[in-house]
């Protein structure tokens, strides 16, 4: 009896450890602010999905009615993580990964081990890291001109602490 038991216990075991969307490949893309994370997957773009994290923070702040500015994004991303928890925009994103058809998937905009996490109890996740040098990387960020970007150094550092993005 012991025997069966320990038996049972193992396949269940291992039926709890295979990913839940297996017929999916979602693939993690990490980096700072202006590393290169979106002109890599522009890249591959053609051959899968792109999902980024920080729309889901984007459309709460159209909700809101806000401007997407990086003070606004950041204090959304803020007070989402405060009362659902340092997780909640993973999870957002695990619901749009089930819903989507696409069976490739890319996600743009992780920025913790708890999100990775997240995504690893549903499927297999694989992480790429997009580095880049300090200067150029600001340089990047001072001429893109995207709404939610800083103009000043500082201020690009300050959100990298707050995003964080750096500890």
């Amino acid at each position: 009896l012991n025997n069966l038991l320990l038996i049972k216990k193992q396949f269940l075991s291992s039926i709890m450890m295979q990913p839940i969307m297996k017929n999916k490949i979602v693939i993690g893309f990490v980096g700072l602010a202006g590393a290169g994370k979106s002109s890599a997957l522009e890249g591959i773009k053609s051959i899968g999905t792109i999902i980024t994290m920080g729309d889901v923070i984007r459309k709460e702040a159209e909700l809101r009615n806000l401007p997407l500015t990086s003070e606004n994004l950041g204090m959304i991303a803020k007070d989402l993580r405060k009362e659902y928890g340092n997780d909640v925009i993973a999870k957002k994103c695990v619901e749009l990964i089930k819903e989507h058809p696409s069976d490739t998937i890319f996600i743009d905009g992780l920025r913790s081990m708890n999100e990775v996490n997240i995504f690893r109890e549903f499927l297999k996740f694989p992480i790429i890291s997009i580095i880049i040098d300090e200067e150029i990387r600001i340089k990047r960020l001072l001429e893109r001109g995207r709404e939610d970007d800083s103009i000043k150094i500082d201020d690009i550092k300050e959100r990298d602490v707050r995003t964080g993005e750096i500890e």
